[in-house]
Order: C-alpha cells, then sequence, then structure tokens
C-alpha cells in the first residue's frame, strides 16, 4: 500500500485548504453560480477528506472500547456546529448582502 503522508499531515492540509477555499468563497460573486457551486464542491471535497482523516486518527487512537463513544461525540459536535453555524449565517450575512435580517425566515 502507497501512503502519501501521516494522517496528521492530511489533517492539517485538509483543514488549511478548507480554510482557504471558505475565505475565496466570502469573495464570490453569489450571482455566478458555476463559480459558487465550484467553491461549494471544494470545500465538500476537503471537509470529506478532512474527515476520513479524523476519522482514522480516532480509530487509531481510541481503544476499540472507547470507539463508538468517540463516534458520539464527533457526530454530536457536527451536530451542533451544524445548527449554530446554520442559525448565525443568515443573521450576519445581511452585513455583506445588504439583505434584512429577516429575509432568511
Amino acid at each position: 500500500m502507497v501512503r502519501y503522508g501521516s494522517k496528521k499531515q492530511w489533517m492539517i492540509g485538509t483543514l488549511m485548504l478548507t480554510a482557504v477555499a471558505c475565505f475565496m468563497t466570502s469573495f464570490t460573486n453569489f450571482h455566478d453560480t458555476g463559480m459558487l457551486a465550484l467553491m461549494l464542491l471544494l470545500q465538500n471535497l476537503f471537509v470529506s477528506i478532512l474527515d476520513i482523516a479524523v476519522d482514522a486518527i480516532a480509530v487509531e487512537i481510541l481503544s476499540s472500547d472507547d470507539v463508538g463513544f468517540g463516534n458520539v461525540c464527533q457526530v454530536v459536535g457536527y451536530k451542533v456546529g451544524g445548527v449554530i453555524g446554520g442559525k448565525s449565517a443568515p443573521l450576519f450575512s445581511h452585513y455583506h448582502l445588504h439583505l434584512p435580517v429577516d429575509h432568511w425566515n
């Protein structure tokens, strides 16, 4: 099996690429659907690879008895982050898009 770096290198690298993609998306014209779709595709690609690296590290670090609990913690963190990000993004987007806050409700 050919290895292309350690799990930690993959995790840090894809996290940095995700941050760069998010930063670049903030400058994307939201009326250019092709570019927006490309940026979202890149973000999802990087986050998917990041998820694989994090899962591999978790399986390596945790004992077989703790893998289930570790998975629960990852899923709960993912869901809580989605709720917080999903609700706060529309609240703060009116600063960038100049839309009223109730536009998203």
